[in-house]
């Protein structure tokens, strides 16, 4: 399937078994189970720009794992997961704000999801796709735009 025709709504039916496995398991207090779901979901991120770190956030234990852009500094990862917390959750970033447009910025061991565009929370997976549409034609009506003006 092409990018260009995933929607986070689509998304979400995709993996809503998935989604349902892992919580039934965190509810079974099987982590290992949850962990292996929350791989195929989102694979940990690999790489020369992955920094690993403990993590500074007391109530989190473990360490936190990403993804560092070394001429910005930032966390950003064009490709996939930016960010794994001490405890198993996932995150995208895009130049140092949580993103995602195809699917959840934020997917928990627990099955929950939060949906993100450029640092902005939605509150479900259509009104990210409402967004991501709006920017899609926003982007497309400016590159058949001339400034004409002398």
């Amino acid at each position: 399937m092409k990018s260009a025709t995933l929607t986070a709504t689509l998304w979400e039916q995709q993996h809503r078994q998935d989604l349902k496995d892992m919580a039934e398991a965190i509810g079974d207090k099987d982590t290992y189970l949850a962990e292996e779901i929350l791989n195929t979901l989102a694979p940990r991120p690999e790489g020369e720009n992955v920094q690993e770190t403990k993590s500074s956030e007391h109530r989190k234990s473990g360490r936190q794992t990403k993804v560092v852009d070394p001429l910005t500094g930032r966390i950003d990862n064009p490709h996939g997961v930016a960010v794994v917390e001490g405890d198993g959750t996932r995150k995208w970033y895009r130049a140092n704000m949580l993103h995602n447009a195809y699917g959840p910025a934020i997917i928990k061991p627990n099955g929950k999801l939060s949906y993100y565009h450029f640092g902005t929370h939605y509150k479900s997976a259509a009104a990210l796709d409402a967004v991501t549409e709006s920017a899609k034609r926003h982007n497309e009506n400016s590159k058949h735009c001339r400034n004409t003006t002398p």
